[in-house]
């Protein structure tokens, strides 16, 4: 490597400019891995408060990232069958408020990738009695967590391998005709 770098400073040029290509790719490749994960919100009459976990429908539910310092809430309705898609991104933490027929509760949450957020309602009060995220639906490994890649990240990582190949070769090119 020492004569590799002594012999030819051109060469240590064109080594330091595939390596920063190199590690751009990687960044934006890893900067775009943070993905929404679909969430179901489920607002029901629970039994564990005198129901049947039947649905409730017309349950409003506003989101906002606890941490953000200026972001609009975004609100979702439920459906006749109590149930609303929720876009969560794992590890950051939630101000959700629910509202029904008056009321309305605010809780803060950490998401950290479970499938169902659950809101218990007692809809002849009417009162809101919990707003909580059910068990993770992913099994944690021992040794660390299940690394999920989706394609639109592929494709950065090989866009930036591509220009780093090209500019290797276009280089060299250069360099013969010289």
């Amino acid at each position: 490597m020492i004569g590799f770098i002594g012999k030819n400073k051109t060469k240590m040029k064109r080594f330091k400019y595939l390596s920063a290509l190199m590690l751009i790719s990687i960044t934006v490749y890893f900067d775009n891995s943070q993905e929404a994960c679909k969430v179901l919100c489920r607002a029901q009459y629970s039994a564990s408060i005198g129901g049947r976990n039947e649905p409730i429908e017309g349950v409003s539910i506003s989101i906002s990232e606890s941490d953000a310092k200026i972001q609009a809430p975004i609100a979702y309705i439920t459906d006749k069958n109590g149930q609303v898609y929720l876009s969560l991104i794992k590890g950051k933490t939630y101000s959700i408020t629910v509202s029904y027929k008056g009321e309305s509760k605010t809780v803060k949450l950490p998401y950290n990738g479970e499938a169902v957020l659950l809101i218990s309602i007692d809809p002849k009060k009417p009162l809101i009695h919990d707003i909580s995220f059910l068990a993770p639906t992913q099994i944690e490994t021992e040794g660390g967590e299940i690394l999920t890649i989706s394609i639109e990240n592929l494709v950065w990582l090989f866009i930036g391998v591509m220009i780093a190949l090209v500019s290797s070769t276009i280089y060299h090119h250069w360099r013969r005709i010289k």
